[in-house]
């Protein structure tokens, strides 16, 4: 057991790697693009009025953004989203359905700016977003940016899950990092790579994961759980990890030796360096109680949550 966990440690030191955007000397500039933000995955009305809000509020000439939603909805979005048609350069409500994918795909690139922002509905972003993101992408080499997701529970006793879906996050952040590519949401991009993108084509891109508190996206939940029927290899791995990690925790603490105590030793500890770089480059307060309680409850979250979606699947 513990050659895995030796594995584990050494696999997350190497995938270890953030990029952050401080010091570029094209922030300095101010730029007036244009921008399409592209919302899709509306589940809910109240969750996509807070996005558009969110967007509404930015330090940005609003005049240069144009709104494209994604209706997979039942209601009629496009009626009820007419009040803010002047506010915004343009807004265009696309209805969605499987057979019409590859027409919609092309009408989203005939209406798009050369910049585009693809979110969900119900995600908040920071004022100043859209103008950092604009003048990062004109001063760079980039076509692509990955942007970091953080959950903001209303209640406080869901601070274990805040941290475990950091801990994916960061993951997901580092693994992009390491050119695999593994998302197609929460993204900016090129309007020139948006259909290779979109289908998959993700070689050559020049993409990164950039954590800063200005980029960042933040989604308020009501629930624990995450639920959601997309596993990925992410949860899968991490699962199997948590399982044996119980295991060793339980026989540490039936007799403790150790043996069980350096596999606890060995996963605690790089976990908890992913989690607070990821904290620490948002610069949301660390809390570093909760995670010495999380560190021993965490992996049983992630057993349960696993277990759950697993069922949501064949159901």
């Amino acid at each position: 057991m513990i050659i895995v966990f030796i594995i584990y440690l050494i696999l997350l030191i190497w995938l270890f790697e953030f990029i952050d955007i401080y010091g570029d000397p094209s922030l300095d500039r101010d730029l007036n693009q244009n921008i399409t933000v592209v919302i899709d995955q509306i589940n809910n009305l109240n969750d996509l009025f807070l996005t558009m809000d969110s967007i509404k509020s930015q330090n940005y000439n609003l005049n240069n953004i144009n709104l494209i939603i994604l209706d997979t909805s039942t209601e009629d979005v496009q009626s009820l989203v007419d009040n803010y048609k002047h506010i915004f350069l343009e807004i265009n409500v696309i209805k969605v359905t499987d057979i019409n994918r590859i027409d919609i795909l092309h009408r989203i690139e005939s209406l798009c700016s050369n910049y585009i922002l693809l979110i969900e509905s119900g995600v908040s972003i920071p004022r100043s977003f859209i103008s950092t993101i604009t003048k990062y992408l004109d001063g760079s080499s980039l076509s692509t940016i990955f942007l970091p997701l953080f959950y903001r529970y209303k209640n406080q006793y869901h601070i274990f899950y805040q941290l475990y879906h950091c801990f994916i996050e960061s993951i997901r952040c580092s693994l992009i990092n390491k050119n695999f590519s593994l998302s197609n949401k929460n993204v900016v991009l090129k309007k020139e790579v948006f259909l290779d993108f979109i289908n998959g084509k993700h070689e050559n891109l020049g993409g990164q994961y950039l954590v800063t508190p200005d980029l960042c996206l933040y989604k308020n939940r009501d629930s624990h759980l995450d639920i959601s029927s997309n596993i990925n290899i992410i949860h899968i791995i991490y699962a199997v990890i948590n399982f044996l990690f119980i295991f060793a925790l339980l026989q540490f603490l039936a007799l403790p030796n150790q043996y069980f105590l350096f596999i606890i030793i060995i996963k605690i500890i790089p976990e908890l360096c992913f989690i607070y770089t990821f904290y620490n480059r948002l610069q949301i307060k660390f809390p570093k109680f909760d995670y010495m309680i999380f560190s021993m409850v965490g992996p049983f979250y992630s057993i349960i949550e696993f277990i759950y979606n697993q069922i949501l699947v064949k159901k």
